[in-house]
């Protein structure tokens, strides 16, 4: 099984970049652990992928990547973005 902390060069689970702009970034709190974190943003999601966030982008517009809007946030389900990395890889 993919293992999605593992995954791309900048991993969102660096306590170095819980500080970063990036909200979806800053969503792993003290309390909660990168590793159970259900949702990720387009930016973050393309940094552990390892790809731009076009890509993911295009792959949302094409139904190839599931994902859902929150006013103006775009959120990327921890198992769609596992599904859409095997898709990729393969």
């Amino acid at each position: 099984m993919l293992d999605i902390n593992t995954l791309g060069p900048q991993n969102p689970c660096n306590s170095n970049q819980r500080n970063s702009k990036d909200p979806m970034t800053r969503a792993a709190t003290k309390n909660e652990a990168c590793g159970e974190q259900l949702f990720f943003g387009r930016k973050t999601s393309a940094a552990m992928l390892g790809v731009c966030t076009r890509l993911i982008d295009e792959a949302i517009k094409s139904k190839r990547l599931k994902a859902f809007r929150i006013g103006r946030r775009v959120l990327i389900p921890r198992e769609a973005l596992m599904l859409f990395a095997k898709q990729v890889a393969a």
